[in-house]
C-alpha cells in the first residue's frame, strides 16, 4: 500500500484499484529514483511520474497471511519488530534467512530470489 500523496492522488483519480510491481525488470532492486527508473524501462514504457525519490530505500516487505503464524516472505521497509508488535506472532520464512541455496519449492515467489544489479564485479585476493 503505497503511502506517498501522489500515490494516493493517482489511485484516487483512476478511479480504480491499481496493483503494480516496483518500477524495474524482473531480478533487478527496486528504483528509488526516477533516473534508476529511466535506466531500466526506458523505451519499455510511455510515461514515469516523478514525485521525487523515495523515503525508504529498500523493497517492500511482503506477507503471507494465508497462513497461520503470518509468513514475512520477503524483509523490507517494516522491520520484524513492527510487524510482531501487530500481528502478534510472525515468523520469517526460510528463504530470506537462508545461509545457503534452497531448493526451488521454497521459493514461493519472484520477488523472494536474489537480486541482480547490473554492475561490474573485480575480485581482490591477497591480505588485507
Amino acid at each position: 500500500m503505497p503511502r506517498h500523496n501522489v500515490a494516493f492522488a493517482l489511485i484516487g483519480e483512476s478511479g480504480y484499484p491499481i496493483a503494480a510491481p516496483s518500477a524495474s525488470l524482473a531480478g533487478k532492486p527496486s528504483p528509488t529514483t526516477v533516473k534508476h527508473v529511466w535506466g531500466d524501462l526506458n523505451g519499455r514504457i510511455d510515461a514515469i511520474l516523478d514525485a521525487g525519490p523515495t523515503s525508504i530505500g529498500v523493497e517492500s516487505t511482503v506477507l503471507d497471511l494465508a497462513v497461520d503464524p503470518p509468513q514475512i516472505l520477503r524483509l523490507g521497509g517494516i522491520p520484524y519488530e513492527v510487524l510482531r508488535s501487530v500481528l502478534g506472532k510472525v515468523e520469517l520464512h526460510p528463504v530470506p534467512v537462508a545461509e545457503k541455496e534452497l531448493h526451488v519449492e521454497k521459493v514461493r515467489w519472484p520477488g523472494m530470489k536474489h537480486y541482480a544489479p547490473n554492475a561490474d564485479v573485480i575480485i581482490a585476493e591477497g591480505e588485507v
